[in-house]
């Protein structure tokens, strides 16, 4: 009898300190969403450009030459100086700067204050060249619990969202992105996130595709991939897109 107590206060024990843990967790994930959204909130408060009041490709070249993006970037350097260009998907929530650290673990984990959180935020492959030239930039972020970070990525895939372009802006220039390719691929897959690509290699991530975007690609293009967690299974959401402007 002493012995099945003894048991079951194990048990009971274990479990109690199981129930603490996982709520301590889950308060960390929720915490950690919250602190990612007041930082973007933050950090857009730095920045001038106002996309409700763009229409098309002329006005943003317009606010090209009245240096909102010279100055906005300034102020994202003085908040991280790892900072290399903002990004923007259309259609989604996916409107955020673009860090690059000295390897590709750093912002896994870390925020655009270099604090700890487990959301970290989107930040280029470290191999990459800062100003898009390769054949193929690569460009990370979790899928997040919410809706920040690349967790928008997820709903174009289930065609929960309707998004064909993204948007690079850089110190002097903005480059436009058109959508090819978007898939589920294994973890350890190595060519979706080469530098370098080949036709057969574009041919492949056509081919891959859930969607059929219909655009002709080689490897003359500039290409750029979005890469997340699919978190429903434990594959990765890679989006392709071609520089078109």
């Amino acid at each position: 009898m002493k012995n099945k107590r003894m048991i079951l206060t194990i048990i009971l024990s274990l479990f109690v300190l199981l129930l603490i843990y996982s709520f301590y967790h889950i308060y960390n994930i929720v915490n950690d969403e919250e602190v990612t959204e007041k930082i973007i909130n933050e950090v857009k408060d730095n920045i001038v450009i106002d996309y409700s009041t763009i229409s098309d490709d002329e006005d943003i070249l317009e606010n090209e030459e009245n240096e909102y993006l010279e100055r906005n970037f300034e102020k994202l350097k003085d908040i991280n100086d790892d900072t290399i260009g903002w990004i923007y998907v259309d259609g989604t929530n996916i409107d955020y700067p673009i860090v690059q650290g000295e390897d590709n673990d750093y912002y896994l984990n870390h925020s655009f204050y270099r604090e700890s959180n487990s959301n970290g935020w989107i930040y280029m492959n470290y191999k990459n060249s800062s100003d898009f030239s390769d054949q193929n930039t690569i460009i990370y972020g979790h899928n997040t619990n919410g809706r920040t970070m690349f967790s928008d990525l997820k709903k174009i895939y289930d065609r929960e969202l309707d998004s064909k372009n993204i948007k690079i802006y850089l110190e002097d220039d903005i480059l436009t992105y058109q959508i090819f390719s978007i898939y589920l691929v294994d973890s350890n897959d190595s060519l979706s996130i080469s530098k370098y690509v080949s036709d057969i290699s574009i041919n492949e991530f056509i081919k891959r595709s859930k969607i059929d975007f219909n655009i002709d690609v080689n490897d003359d293009d500039k290409i750029l991939t979005l890469s997340t967690c699919h978190n429903v299974t434990d594959k990765r959401i890679i989006v392709h897109a071609k520089l078109i402007r």
